[in-house]
């Protein structure tokens, strides 16, 4: 019994189906917005089909070898013509290459017969299989001969073949055309070029040749003196020879077919369809998140500064990017930032700027969130923070020594650096019980300092391409620590280091190593009402990174800033020693914090170190939010900067001077109320008693002490880029530089 032959699909001669229209309706919901993006998909797919010509072929043609269509641009020239004499002799050659007898093959009698196919001549070595001529194949075969005879002929030359043959081959490329009848309207603009670079629909030639070399018919073309004598010769390469110069353009076509079906789909929905549709702002910022990047990445970090400049020209309420909206008024605070009352959660791309997203502050459910804080909540309370009290003087007084060092050594101090080491080193003992003594160690404070300043540099390129970073991390570490930058090294060792911390507090059971203070961690791990969950490794590691990285940057920057701008002011400085006159240098933070003018230099501080830069967006899930006459819809994320909030000249008149005396009385108490640097709502810093008692001690500590800036002023400090947090005009500053002079009283 002969073998069963594979099923082929026979190419469909008939009519296609009419195109589908493109819906003219488009709908909000989700659902709709899919449909539509499929049948848009769907129209473009066929539209681009059957602009090529049909191909109708005979019914008695079922026993087609193809498969599929195959679109293919048609060229005027190709590498198988030449306008050149130069390469007359490679083209020459190509031709040559084309072996037409690959498409002489065998099939069995029995399967010929199924197919209807006349009975051909036997395989001489295997009688129950007929031997056949695959017609394109034959086609290839007289095109060779009468190309050859032609510039045989035109080179004078004797021609090889015999001219009957080529008059046969004549005859035989008409009946073909006409057979296959191609209808495709080629477009003409002149001489050579009718139809050039034109797409057409064409059979899969490639799909042709591999079942002809699955068929071969073992068969070679030359002289031999008898017809067996061509048969046999399975040893010769299954290939026709024939090289491919076009470009298969179907796939390419539809992809980009698609690709602009999309990109025009996502523009009329951003600007006409959207649920923020309605709010006033630049079409470009509502149409891509490009927009947001040129200001953040390209313009580094003036992003917030554009908005700004923006709601000059817009209003009070602006959309920024195709999600997200932007508000200039500070009434407006507090529907924003809501206390947990309300559902506020956070805008997940903006919490891509540390990936900590096990940590409150990574953190993006309302409810996950309020959890999670509630368990840390009583240890940083004013009870808790007055507790620690001694460990904070004892800090100072190490940052006292850290700044008299350097009157000794009669070389400046960085204020930035031993204000970073101070700022580390007690929110480090406040975890973990013990910090790393940064105060001790000046020039590692500095590196550490100047490192993470760099790596912060790239959190805007970080936000916008989070992957970079994931496949920084699927690197080997022994590799990628070669192409990493300084900062990154450094977070690594950092990360390292709270993850040793994490696991030790975890591994000592018995509390050997805990210490007799009290520690965060050990008591999150000993917390009853804690699942198991909120206690593993990575969770509190997580959280741990953020204290501690938090903890230290932002509360030593305002240390810095406010000492800055006293040294700057000398009458400023005179009037904070004269009331600190008035305490004992013991004081206590609660003594210090009932000093109004101190108060008002720390307050001023945090005001002009912005605290968080970036936009921090909130989302009302549930809620519909009103400003005025504009509708925000639930699920939109929403933003007011501290940098709009703390430059309202109608609440802080001549907003960029540093001055103590806005704070205090009916009207500072009011302010109080517009005060961003530790955020609000139910979502504020969780360390600010931590930190106004490290600003408290430390600030009335050092303004005993005589300095003056060194190679420092206005730029060194002034908020001008928004890398997250705020950086100086000089991308490359030094930081807060002083000369020490001796205690001054």
């Amino acid at each position: 019994m002969a073998p069963q032959e594979p099923v082929y699909t026979p190419l469909d001669g008939g009519s296609y189906a009419d195109r589908p229209r493109t819906p003219t309706r488009m709908y909000i919901s989700n659902t709709m917005k899919d449909i539509l993006i499929v049948l848009l998909a769907l129209s473009t797919a066929i539209s681009s089909i059957s602009a090529f010509n049909k191909r109708y072929m005979p019914t008695q043609e079922n026993f087609g070898y193809l498969s599929g269509l195959h679109i293919q641009n048609y060229t005027w020239w190709s590498g198988y013509s030449s306008t050149s004499h130069a390469i007359q002799q490679s083209v020459d050659q190509l031709w040559e290459e084309i072996v037409p007898a690959h498409g002489i093959v065998a099939v069995d009698h029995s399967w010929a017969s199924e197919k209807e196919l006349p009975q051909s001549i036997s395989l001489p070595d295997d009688p129950s299989k007929g031997v056949y001529v695959i017609d394109a194949y034959h086609q290839l075969h007289c095109l060779k001969i009468v190309r050859k005879t032609f510039y045989e002929l035109a080179r004078g030359e004797k021609s090889t073949y015999p001219i009957g043959h080529s008059t046969h081959c004549f005859d035989n490329f008409r009946q073909y055309i006409q057979c296959t009848a191609g209808d495709t309207l080629l477009y003409s603009w002149g001489l050579n070029t009718t139809g050039d670079g034109q797409l057409r629909k064409c059979r899969d030639w490639s799909a042709l040749s591999d079942w002809a070399g699955k068929h071969s018919a073992c068969y070679r073309d030359g002289e031999p003196s008898s017809l067996l004598d061509h048969f046999g010769h399975c040893e010769v390469a299954r290939a026709d020879g024939l090289k491919v110069f076009q470009h298969n353009m179907a796939v390419l076509e539809i992809i980009a077919s698609l690709v602009l079906v999309q990109i025009i789909y996502v523009a009329l929905w951003r600007l006409f369809f959207s649920p923020i549709s309605h709010i006033p702002g630049p079409r470009l910022a509502a149409l891509t998140s490009w927009y947001e990047f040129y200001y953040d990445v390209i313009k580094p970090g003036q992003f917030v500064w554009h908005i700004r400049d923006l709601h000059e020209k817009y209003g009070p309420i602006v959309r920024v990017t195709p999600w997200e909206i932007h508000i200039k008024d500070v009434t407006f605070l507090d529907e924003i930032y809501a206390p947990a009352s309300r559902n506020r959660e956070k805008y997940s791309f903006q919490t891509r700027t540390l990936k900590v997203p096990l940590s409150i502050g990574g953190t993006i459910p309302n409810d996950l969130h309020r959890r999670r804080r509630e368990a840390l909540n009583p240890f940083f309370n004013k009870k808790s923070v007055s507790n620690f009290e001694s460990v904070l003087k004892e800090k100072v007084d190490k940052l006292i020594e850290a700044i008299v060092a350097h009157e000794t050594t009669q070389t400046p101090v960085n204020l930035l650096d031993v204000y970073f080491a101070f700022a580390n080193d007690v929110v480090s003992f406040y975890s973990f019980g013990h910090d790393n003594n940064l105060l001790g160690n000046e020039e590692k404070a500095s590196t550490q300092r100047n490192n993470i300043s760099r790596l912060l540099m790239g959190v805007k390129v970080n936000q916008h391409f989070p992957w970079l970073f994931d496949l920084l991390d699927m690197i080997p570490f022994p590799i990628a620590k070669n192409i990493m930058p300084p900062g990154a090294l450094d977070m690594v060792a950092f990360t390292d280091s709270i993850r040793e911390e994490v696991n030790q507090v975890l591994s000592d059971t018995d509390n050997l190593l805990k210490g007799e203070r009290r520690s965060i961690f050990y008591e999150l791990r000993d917390n009853p009402s804690l699942p198991p969950a909120e206690k593993s490794a990575l969770r509190l590691e997580h959280e741990a990174t953020l204290l501690v990285m938090a903890g230290t940057e932002s509360t030593a920057k305002s240390i810095a800033i406010a000492h800055f701008h006293l040294l700057n002011n000398p009458q400023c400085m005179a009037k904070l020693r004269a009331e600190l006159d008035t305490v004992p240098e013991s004081a206590s933070w609660s003594q210090l914090e009932q000093l109004p003018y101190l108060s008002g230099c720390i307050a001023e501080g945090n005001r002009l170190s912005f605290g968080v830069t970036a936009r921090v967006c909130r989302i009302a899930p549930d809620e519909t939010l009103q400003y005025k006459q504009y509708a925000i819809p639930p699920g939109t994320p929403v933003s007011q900067t501290s940098l709009v909030v703390h430059t309202d000249e109608n609440i802080f008149p001549d907003p960029w001077t540093f001055r103590p005396e806005r704070w205090i009385g009916p009207d500072g108490l009011e302010r109080k109320k517009y005060q961003m640097a530790f955020n609000k709502g139910a979502r504020n810093c969780i360390g600010i008693n931590l930190a106004h008692a490290e600003m408290f001690l430390a600030l009335a500590a050092v303004a005993r002490y005589d300095m003056t800036l060194f190679e420092t002023d206005i730029r060194d400090v002034q908020f001008t880029h928004d890398f997250h947090v705020s950086y100086p005009g000089r991308l490359d500053s030094k930081g807060v530089q002083a000369k020490v002079h001796g205690k001054k009283m």
